[in-house]
Formats: C-alpha cells, sequence, structure tokens
C-alpha cells in the first residue's frame, strides 16, 4: 500500500467553521494588501490632481489635455477597458497615470498649454469686444415711432389680414387689453425699423442681449407718443424679459 495515499486518505476534513476561518484570513490578508496598495498610490500621486494609476480622457481635460495633444504627446493607450457607462459604448482608453505625469511636465506640454491660454484669452477678448460694439450700435440707435392716427382700427385690420383664413379675429367690441396688445405689435412690427434691425443684428456675437435692448428702446418710445399704451409696453417688456 502507498503510505502516501493512506496518509492523505487518514488526513482529518476541516470543519466548516475552520474552512470559514481560513477563508476570512485570505480575505483580510487580500483587503490589507490593497489598503498598502492605495496608500502607496495616493502618496505617489499627492498633488497631481489624479487618483489612480490609469486615467481616461475625461481625467485629464481638467488638466488641459485635449483629444488632439493626447494623440500627440501619448499616442496609444497603455490599455482599453469596458465602458462602465454603455455596455455597447466603445471600450475606454486608459493612460499610464505616471506616462501623463511625464508627459505634462515636458517643456513641449508646457509651450503647447501656454500657447492654447493665449489663443483662448485672445478669442475672448474679441468675442468681448465684439459684444460691445453691438450693444454700442443698439444703444446709438435712433428710434422713431411716427404717430398714426386711428391706430387701433389699423392694428385690427391687419391683425385680421394677417390672421385671414382662420377663426382668429378681432374688433373694436374687444377687450381693452387684447386691443392693446395688437396695437403694440401693430406699432412695433410696422411703424418702426424694428425687423430692419433685427436683420442687421442678427447672428452677431451678444445677439440675445442686443435684442432685449432694441425691443426696450422701442417699447419706451412707443410709451412716449402713445401715453396709454405705455402699461402695456411695461407688460410686454417684462414679460419677454422673463422669457429670455
Amino acid at each position: 500500500m502507498n503510505t502516501h495515499q493512506d496518509s492523505r486518505r487518514r488526513a482529518p476534513r476541516l470543519s466548516r467553521e475552520e474552512k470559514d476561518s481560513r477563508s476570512k484570513a485570505r480575505a483580510a490578508v487580500r483587503a490589507a494588501i490593497k489598503t498598502v496598495a492605495n496608500a502607496e498610490r495616493a502618496v505617489r500621486l499627492q498633488g497631481t490632481g489624479y487618483q489612480s494609476d490609469h486615467t481616461t480622457p475625461a481625467g485629464m481635460r481638467p488638466h488641459g489635455w485635449t483629444e488632439s495633444s493626447i494623440t500627440a504627446f501619448l499616442g496609444q493607450p497603455d490599455r482599453l477597458a469596458t465602458n462602465p457607462h454603455y455596455k455597447c459604448g466603445s471600450a475606454m482608453r486608459l493612460y499610464l497615470t505616471s506616462r501623463v505625469l511625464a508627459a505634462q511636465g515636458s517643456d513641449a506640454f508646457k509651450s503647447w498649454l501656454q500657447k492654447g491660454k493665449q489663443r483662448r484669452k485672445g478669442a475672448e477678448q474679441a468675442v468681448t469686444t465684439k459684444r460691445k460694439k453691438l450693444m454700442k450700435y443698439v444703444h446709438d440707435l435712433n428710434i422713431v415711432v411716427p404717430l398714426v392716427q386711428d391706430v387701433q382700427t389699423h392694428a385690427i385690420e391687419s391683425y385680421n389680414t394677417w390672421n385671414s383664413g382662420s377663426a382668429k379675429y378681432a374688433s373694436g367690441t374687444d377687450s381693452a387689453a387684447f386691443l392693446e396688445r395688437i396695437t403694440v405689435n401693430f406699432i412695433r412690427h410696422t411703424t418702426t425699423d424694428y425687423e430692419f434691425e433685427l436683420s442687421e443684428i442678427f447672428g452677431k456675437v451678444g445677439i440675445e442681449t442686443a435684442r432685449e435692448e432694441l425691443r426696450d428702446k422701442i417699447y419706451d418710445e412707443i410709451a412716449e407718443v402713445y401715453p396709454y399704451l405705455a402699461s402695456e409696453c411695461s407688460r410686454q417688456s417684462y414679460t419677454r424679459s422673463c422669457a429670455a
């Protein structure tokens, strides 16, 4: 008889409690090793802005990285990982943080980053200049609102022409609020340069603010020429500013 085999057969089996104890001990060792590794990594990456040994392009963006700079300075990723957010999405690109930090510390990257900041600053200044220029244009506009005799009748006719073929119809018996609203709209769109000036500022930097300023200038002038419409002008101005 093989004494070794006989010895193995006679070896006592571990109880469930002993197995559980050994399993917990192994888990505790793994946890301790992981804790030490995490602590070492935290010390190693302290002050770098990175949290792990690998980082994604999204994690690099706060440090000034772009897709083009990642390609230029890092090339291919060091690892590909399954996308945790989208199962069918493309694999996540992972780059060694040590390699990323080395690239960030290079003179070439620092020079590229500085030039990028200068370009952005120049672009921001250009936008600010364009916005100021547009606001000055609107501010300097000479808005003329003519005094039209029986303007409400003209407003009613214009409203009915615009809505011909529909169930909408205006008459002098409608509520004062409704008639004042369509009258102000008629004056603004038909008797002033509002539509022309809108086309002049369309698509320019600061259009939203400039358009609101243009409307307010016209509302103010309408209220000056037609005092009984001042409340409606204020209402429309407030309503539009809230919707903006």
